[in-house]
């Protein structure tokens, strides 16, 4: 039987760990106990502590001096005594049989993680499933895959609703905080990892319900959040694709498209680009270390038997 760490990030959350955290808890139960739940406590002062202390005693607590946000993560990598790592946002719901349902998938040596399938807070709608990669014009996206809701290959593993292998997960250095505060470092780590050859899996048959942006959405405005996005994306594109076709197009189409979204008023776009574009150095030296690595960018699209438009 294959044990995990759910690590779980927090900041100011009591009140959304009040309301999720019991179907976690009886998930851990219905295990028998084998697993091990840590609160990576985001120095919280909403007396995020006292409360697990008091309403959940067989769930472990680790305190943080700063708040990380979801690269906390790292630090509970290194906390976990157990060789899968579910990483888990504070406002998730795990439906019965999930967390056995993802570990039942790492049969082969090569599969870095293992995502499931999400449904927003109705519990009907699906908010995350199987994706692939898309390249045009000098643009990174990720799209639905062909068959988005059959087990198989995904593009990336959900930074929190996901099962990582730990040693694998440390091998690359964790989840890279250049995408400080969230998103896309999910994106990042899976990318670095498929170029290594290692495969992330989407299993529908584990289901979990998520509320979305319950924490990031009382710290920032919705333009702030879709800003971080657009940001982190081009942050991404320019650490990891190293192919030289891909440089190319991308050199070539970033002040094209730039002129199309000030022509289009396009607030968001315009402001992630000039935030990434003080990362960007950053960024390019960051990816400097996975060159090298035994798949290219366009072995990755083939993958998915997808071909980048350059």
């Amino acid at each position: 039987m294959r044990n995990c760490s759910i690590l779980i990030p927090t900041y100011n959350g009591r009140d959304i760990l009040a309301e999720c955290l019991p179907s976690v808890v009886a998930e851990f139960e219905a295990r028998g106990a084998c697993d091990e739940i840590i609160i990576l406590d985001n120095a919280s002062s909403d007396g995020t502590r006292e409360f697990i202390e008091s309403e959940f005693p067989a769930v472990k607590i680790f305190t943080l001096k700063e708040n990380k946000a979801i690269f906390a993560l790292n630090d509970g990598a290194k906390e976990a005594k157990y060789g899968y790592l579910f990483f888990l946002n504070n406002d998730m719901l795990l439906k019965p049989g999930c967390i056995k349902t993802l570990l039942e998938r790492f049969d082969e040596p090569d599969v870095f993680a293992v995502t499931g399938k999400v449904f927003q807070w109705d519990g009907r709608t699906v908010q995350a499933a199987r994706r692939r990669p898309a390249f045009k014009r000098g643009y990174f996206w990720y799209v639905p895959a062909k068959e988005p809701d059959a087990p198989g290959l995904t593009l990336h593993a959900l930074g929190g609703q996901s099962i990582f292998k730990r040693e694998k997960f440390i091998s690359l250095g964790g989840i890279d905080p250049l995408f400080s505060p969230f998103y896309h470092e999910d994106l990042d780590i899976s990318w670095r990892a498929l170029k290594r050859g290692w495969r992330i899996l989407y299993e529908p048959d584990a289901e979990m319900i998520h509320r979305g942006a319950a924490t990031a959405g009382r710290m920032f405005t919705n333009f702030e959040i879709q800003k971080m996005m657009r940001k982190n994306l081009f942050l991404f594109m320019w650490k990891n694709l190293r192919d030289p076709a891909f440089v190319a197009s991308m050199k070539r189409w970033l002040w094209p498209r730039a002129l199309r979204a000030v022509l289009a008023g396009d607030r968001v776009w315009i402001a992630g680009l000039a935030a990434a574009l003080k990362q960007k150095t950053d960024a390019i030296d960051a990816g400097s270390s996975g060159i090298g690595a035994p798949l290219s960018d366009a072995d990755v699209f083939r993958l998915f038997g997808e071909e980048p438009q350059l």
